[in-house]
Order: structure tokens, then sequence, then C-alpha cells
């Protein structure tokens, strides 16, 4: 075969693994609802590129849940600014998980605390890459550049309150070993444990996942949570999570409910 003739093979085969790369990632990572959601006059969720963060103001303070995929953190920036704030405004951010599309933007706020599960440091130092085939490779492409100054370990059942706002911790550890999920009142931001597909709220999908089996036992812990909504990682709001959720329950029993 001649050399051109196999530069051409070449690259029809770079070609087809990329756009079937592209497919996965696109089916594995729901596209968000909208670039901009208002769950409340205080709470407002942005789309960072790939993934949903979310701002909470609470008196002169503001939280994030999560910090997006953008190391620039524009859309963050963005909504600060149109909220009248800077990234100083900014004093915490709640990791709900350690993979690069959540955390990117952490180091655009050099006032702020992190607070992520111990389990989750690792990823968060990028002294390890996920587990998962998808997140893995994300990693890769995109490292984590800078460990954020002022770190705080969450714990599973601790009650954090800020600015008059309190949150709880839920650990559901399976997306990663320290994935959790933060309520406040009967709003739940569930990361990636817990996402919109179709009319059911259910995991995220296999390959995304460090333990896939782990991940659908933990959501068993939901079962008599108080939530209505739910703010997802990807997807955005759902108004009527807990509908949706015991829609995916009843369709999917989890290991611990068969027992």
């Amino acid at each position: 075969m001649k050399p051109r003739t196999l530069l051409l093979v070449f690259a029809s085969i770079v070609s087809a693994c990329a756009v079937g790369m592209a497919m996965a990632v696109k089916s594995a990572f729901p596209e968000a609802d909208s670039e901009r959601v208002v769950i409340a006059p205080d709470i407002v969720g942005v789309n960072t590129g790939h993934a949903m963060a979310y701002l909470i103001r609470a008196h002169d303070e503001v939280i994030l849940i999560d910090a997006g995929d953008d190391p620039a953190g524009r859309a963050l920036l963005t909504e600060l600014a149109r909220q009248g704030q800077s990234a100083h405004a900014v004093r915490h951010i709640l990791i709900t998980h350690g993979h690069s599309d959540h955390v990117a933007a952490i180091p655009q706020f050099p006032d702020a605390t992190t607070h992520v599960a111990d389990a989750d440091h690792q990823l968060l130092r990028g002294d390890r890459l996920p587990l998962a085939a998808l997140p893995r490779l994300l990693g890769h492409l995109h490292p984590q550049q800078t460990f954020p100054a002022h770190v705080e370990p969450t714990l599973p059942g601790a009650l954090l309150t800020f600015g008059g706002r309190t949150f709880e911790v839920i650990a559901t550890p399976g997306h990663t070993p320290g994935a959790c999920m933060y309520r406040l009142g009967k709003l739940l931001f569930s990361g990636d444990s817990l996402e919109r597909r179709g009319d059911e709220l259910g995991p995220a999908p296999v390959l995304t996942s460090d333990d896939p089996r782990m991940a659908i036992r933990a959501l068993e812990r939901l079962r008599d949570m108080p939530f209505v909504g739910v703010a997802d990682g990807h997807t955005g709001y759902t108004p009527d999570g807990r509908v949706r959720f015991e829609r995916w329950l009843t369709a999917h029993p989890t290991p611990d409910a068969r027992q």
C-alpha cells in the first residue's frame, strides 16, 4: 500500500475514533436545558460549558455548588457581575465530586474555602485519575492545575451553615469515592450522582462512574430524604425531581431494596 494511501486510511481511522468519542461523551454527559436557570431569586445555575454550577447568595457572600469545567470561570464571573458581585464575594465552594469538569474554576476564587470529601482529595489535587473511562480521558485532557489554598473536608451527615444557609451533606459514593450531594431545604444539589434521563432521575451512566453498583446502592439513602427539586451537574434544575426519582426507583429497585 502506498504511503499516501496509508496516510488517508490512518486519517480516516482517527476521524472515526474522534466522532465516536464525541458521540460517547455527548451520550454520557447530557446537555444543559439552558445557559442560565433561576431556581429562586437568590439561587441561579449557569452552564459552564459541559457542566452546571450553582450560585447561592447568602447575605453579603456567595456560595458555589461546584466550579464547572472552564478554568477561566467565564460563565460564573459573568453571573457574579450580573448580580453586582466579584469573584471575591465567593466565600465557599461545595464540591459534589472531584471530576475535572466540576472543579476547573476553583482558582478564580482566591477568597473561597473549598469543601470536598476526603476520598476525593486525590482527584482534586490531580494525584490520581478517575477509574471510569470517560472521566479518566477528561482528566488527561484537562488536568487540575492548582490545588485550592483553603480546603475543608465534608463529612457525611454534616450540616454546613454559611450566611444563614444550612446545607446537609449526603454521601453518595460510587460515581467517585467521595461523591456527595448537598440538600438546602427542599432543594437537592446532586452533582452527577443523580441526574435527569428522560422522564426519570437516576444514576450517571456506567462509563462515567468508578463503581456503578455502589453508586446505585447509594441512592437508597435518598428514599426517605425530604426534597422536592433537584439541581444536577449537567442538565440543570428539575422542579419535580422527587417524583422523577421515585419513578426511577420503581423501575429500577436498588440492590438494598430487593433484599
